[in-house]
């Protein structure tokens, strides 16, 4: 009997196998793939599954692009709409309504320019002392040389979170004398 068993569809193993006799008599193993007109449902749910996740992965893509482009937007919008200050008309007290910026700050801005004349550009703020790259970069939203000074509030800055420091587990250094 085992003799007269032929496979039709000799390919992997499909959904559905049965055994039938083919024109001859013969026992014949059949299975989904040599049916004809009968599709292979592991290969359509394969296919299915993934056109799905490629929807959610488009989806999913659109709308981080869209928040990330709205919250830049934004950021950049609360600086501008909160005001500028002049820092070649302003008096200490609007100087000091600038993040990170006080009275003792705000009056050496006004030391130097009343020592050097009129700022040119922002960037020259970078020769009062205490004022660097950094101080230049988190004020100049908020920085201009023409026209009135717009800001009527003090602006608070965004902290950096403190980190531990290593120094509270120093290693003690001990001379030894040899």
């Amino acid at each position: 009997m085992a003799a007269g068993l032929k496979s039709i569809a000799a390919k992997g193993g499909g959904a559905e196998e049965r055994n039938g006799k083919d024109k001859t008599g013969n026992l014949v193993w059949v299975t989904a793939e040599a049916i004809p007109g009968k599709r292979n449902n592991n290969r359509r749910k394969e296919s299915t599954t993934m056109r799905k996740s490629l929807h959610i992965v488009l989806a999913a893509f659109i709308i981080l692009s869209i928040g990330a482009t709205s919250f830049a937007a934004e950021s950049a919008t609360a600086a501008a709409s909160a005001g500028v200050v002049n820092i070649n008309t302003a008096d200490a007290e609007q100087l000091s309504f600038l993040p990170r910026v006080g009275a003792k700050v705000a009056q050496r801005i006004i030391d130097y320019r009343k020592e050097h004349g009129p700022f040119r550009k922002t960037t020259d703020l970078m020769q009062v002392k205490g004022f660097g790259e950094k101080s230049l970069a988190r004020l100049s939203p908020y920085l201009t040389v023409d026209g009135k000074t717009t800001l009527t509030a003090k602006v608070q800055s965004p902290r950096k979170p403190r980190t531990a420091k290593a120094s509270k587990s120093r290693p003690t250094s001990s001379s030894t004398a040899g």
